[in-house]
């Protein structure tokens, strides 16, 4: 199911004929719909397509998630938003004040779309993302990192619509997480010197959890300069780590910069500890909604870090670390200490043999299609996005049997029976000492 590499680590998948033109049509409507959330209908039409599903099978999906189908999706209800209109004093944007108009709550985003289908228009998709990706790429935690994920799974599709899409959202709902001036960040923030991912990330957070910064977090987020802001209940805890006045940000620039190689060497290494940081902390969360989102934005981010020049490819990544720890602070490190055993499980494997370049027998790439079709009987399309990802990842072939071993624990626990029947339930969000953390560790006190 794959095609011509394109990177050492990434192979591109061969997609179906019909979803470039569902790409293209999925402007009819609007990039968000409840004020704050993002449209997910064509992520899901990608996962399908690279699969390989029938035609009719992403017709359902179309139905199911714009409600016309009796069943609802696990998304909130309400029909999505048809396109926003620009107001008719919003600047356009040019090639000289492209920069001047990020975070604008939204309301340019149909000026930028028109920016970056120009550009794409004039230059391609590559050339367009080496020239502008890297000014957004420090404020990719925007909207959930969900502006990352649509820039990325229109690249992987060759969607010239969903990539200028993708980037219109980067600008418009970029969040940085104390990288302005008004901070003290790691510049570069990677280098070579530094602790790997892995290393890394199991050293600012358990030292960010006895700080407790993921209460400091939620409790800035409760307050009325935050919930003004009406981005929901995550989006404002990492608002927060760009807060000057809070410990937040400095906590995260006193990690200091995220280990990986120089320029003039591959990044392969480097990126299999971070896809083995992120499936073990889904796998460890049991299956935490944000966490999830941690690694669907991954993958957006590799399929993206081909198309850069080597110092933005390792920008990109460093950026991708920040926003990864910031969410797990955000959503009260949920399953930290199972998320730390299973990378030394990893680690362990890693380094007693299975190190070599795993390649997936018959049987594993049926192992891989079973899981798969089951993770599309979910109703959420991020289940589906989930084992997906880690089905291409497995299907690259660059990484260790270690790291295809996580992969696959971490894909089965996300489609096991859940006792409800619906497979969606799988997925949980912890939320900082909100009410659902509560009822799960609950829930979890009673099941032991």
């Amino acid at each position: 199911m794959t095609q011509t590499d394109t990177g050492t680590y990434y192979k591109a998948p061969v997609m179906g004929a019909s979803l470039r033109d569902r790409l293209a049509r999925a402007r009819q409507w609007d990039i968000e719909y409840g004020g704050y959330l993002s449209n997910h209908l064509t992520h899901n039409w990608v996962v399908m397509s690279a699969a390989g599903a029938p035609e009719a099978k992403l017709q359902w999906w179309e139905d199911l998630y714009t409600n016309k189908l009796e069943e609802k999706p696990a998304r909130e209800e309400g029909d999505l938003d048809p396109p926003r209109t620009l107001p008719a004093d919003h600047a356009v944007i040019t090639r000289e004040n492209w920069r001047d108009h990020f975070q604008t709550t939204r309301i340019g985003f149909p000026a930028y779309r028109n920016f970056f289908d120009a550009r794409i228009a004039d230059s391609g998709i590559s050339a367009t993302l080496r020239e502008y990706l890297p000014a957004l790429l420090p404020g990719l935690a925007g909207a959930a990192l969900h502006p990352l994920i649509h820039t990325g799974w229109g690249v992987e599709a060759g969607s010239s619509e969903m990539t200028a899409d993708g980037l219109a959202y980067m600008a418009t709902a970029f969040q940085p997480l104390a990288t302005g001036d008004r901070h003290s960040p790691p510049d570069p923030p990677w280098s070579p010197e530094a602790a790997g991912p892995v290393a890394a990330a199991l050293a600012f957070l358990p030292d960010a959890q006895e700080r407790g910064l993921s209460r400091i977090a939620q409790e800035a987020s409760q307050t009325e300069a935050y919930m003004r802001l009406d981005r929901g209940r995550f989006q404002p805890r990492l608002i927060a780590f760009d807060d000057p006045a809070l410990p937040l940000g400095a906590a995260l620039n006193a990690a200091g910069p995220v280990g990986l190689p120089p320029e003039t060497e591959p990044l392969t290494a480097a990126i299999e500890e971070m896809t083995a940081l992120i499936a073990a902390a889904l796998r460890g969360s049991g299956n935490e909604f944000f966490v999830l989102h941690g690694l669907t934005s991954l993958h957006a981010a590799l399929v993206l870090v081909p198309h850069l020049e080597p110092r933005d490819q390792r920008a990109a990544l460093a950026h991708w670390w920040r926003a990864a720890m910031a969410t797990v602070v955000a959503q009260d490190f949920p399953g930290l200490a199972e998320t730390a055993d299973l990378l030394k499980t990893w680690r362990t494997g890693r380094n007693g043999g299975q190190s070599v370049p795993y390649r997936p027998t018959d049987a594993d790439k049926d192992w891989w299609r079973q899981v798969l079709g089951e993770a599309f009987v979910s109703l959420d399309e991020h289940t589906p996005k989930a084992v997906y990802v880690l089905w291409r990842w497995t299907e690259w072939e660059a990484f260790s049997g270690a790291t295809a071993a996580l992969f696959a624990n971490a894909a089965e626990h996300l489609v096991k029976p859940h006792p409800s029947g619906r497979l969606h339930e799988n997925l949980w969000i912890s939320g900082a000492f909100s009410d659902a953390s509560q009822e799960r560790e609950a829930k979890d006190a009673g099941a032991s």
